[in-house]
């Protein structure tokens, strides 16, 4: 059996999983998910008993931009978190050349019609971005933006918005952004979170159209998009 088959075949069985797991539906429902989302997105749950690394998780399938299910992650419910135990895992994968929620980005359209692409670490910001109509929402799973990242991002729009969460990966995750930002001149702009972002969307599910405005309209974006704008203009003289 090939490994594209495996994680079919695990997927499918993890996602029957959690609609036998109370506590695995719940938590994901206390999250500010709806079960419309959960399903639509195939979450699903890999108990304690199992001999698997993901145990004790609730899974989140990742798929590449075609779609194409490439690994699944997992984040461990409360009551099996210990000292040792990482609270996010996911199985082997090339993550620096997948963004997770970009096949839905794509199929959408979602970020071309709003304008920007808005880049999370977690796999919640997604789901709930997703839910309340936000459908330019990827993320990285982890904090770190990469080249592939970016180069995939701007095939769909000219503006990139960061919003890590507010804590010390974070704040790495967006002084990388701003690295890649200067060596590439190109503009990648930030948004400031007291909370994370599923956190934030659930309690106001419009705070993140106004926080998007307001980034993209204070340099260095705007004089990139005036810039931009100049050069089509000359281009379209030129055609004349």
């Amino acid at each position: 059996m090939t490994r594209d088959k495996e994680l079919e075949e695990l997927n499918e069985d993890l996602v029957c999983q959690l609609l036998l797991h109370s506590e695995s539906f719940d938590y994901l429902l206390g999250r500010g998910l709806t079960s419309e989302t959960i399903m639509k997105w195939q979450l699903g749950y890999c108990p304690p008993t199992w001999n698997n690394a993901l145990r004790g998780r609730v899974t989140f399938p990742i798929v590449n931009a075609q779609s194409h299910l490439v690994s699944i992650g997992g984040r461990i419910l409360p009551q099996y978190m210990n000292g040792k135990t990482p609270k996010y895992y996911n199985l082997p994968y090339s993550k620096s050349t997948t963004l997770f929620g970009l096949s839905e980005c794509i199929q959408t359209k979602g970020i071309q019609e709003l304008g920007c692409a808005v880049v999370v670490e977690d796999y919640f910001g997604v789901l709930v971005a997703h839910q309340v109509g936000y459908h330019n929402v990827v993320s990285v799973c982890g904090s770190f933006l990469t080249e592939v990242h970016l180069g995939m991002l701007l095939r769909e729009t000219d503006i990139i918005v960061v919003a890590f969460d507010n804590d010390e990966g974070g704040e790495k995750g967006w002084a990388n952004a701003q690295e890649m930002s200067q060596k590439y001149d190109y503009p990648i702009t930030k948004l400031l979170l007291e909370k994370d972002l599923d956190e934030v969307l659930v309690s106001d599910p419009k705070w993140l159209s106004s926080a998007i405005r307001e980034a993209i309209l204070k340099p260095p974006v705007l004089d990139h998009l005036k810039s931009l704008r100049t050069r089509l203009e000359g281009l379209s003289n030129e055609g004349q």
